[in-house]
């Protein structure tokens, strides 16, 4: 996937309903790598709000997270179905942050929002 198409993602997004989509831009590789180390070791069990076209998500990939630990929660449908295109055994959940409590149970080891 190349920064281009994230970046296109990302803006026909905001295009489509600037008021769902809290970021003026794509978060850069260098934030997201800041964030992600943030992560305990250990973390087997993470969820992501509001990845978008998800920076932080690759980087934890790349880091060595299972892509089976981790859950994204993204309100936009578009992107929740990039998302899912992009990240093969990442899951994806179409929802508001504030509906995580019946989307999850189980202990979680990180949360992740940009």
């Amino acid at each position: 996937m190349t920064m281009q198409a994230n970046h296109r993602e990302f803006f026909k997004a905001l295009v489509r309903n600037p008021r769902r989509i809290s970021a003026l831009a794509p978060s850069s590789r260098s934030l997201a790598a800041a964030m992600i180390a943030q992560i305990p070791i250990d973390a087997r069990r993470i969820i992501e709000l509001g990845p978008g076209t998800g920076a932080f998500t690759q980087t934890m990939l790349e880091s060595g997270i299972s892509a089976e630990g981790i859950d994204l929660v993204e309100l936009d449908r578009s992107l929740s179905a990039f998302l899912s295109a992009r990240f093969s055994g990442v899951r994806v959940h179409c929802a508001r942050a504030e509906d995580i409590g019946t989307l999850f149970s189980g202990p979680v080891d990180a949360v992740v929002s940009g």
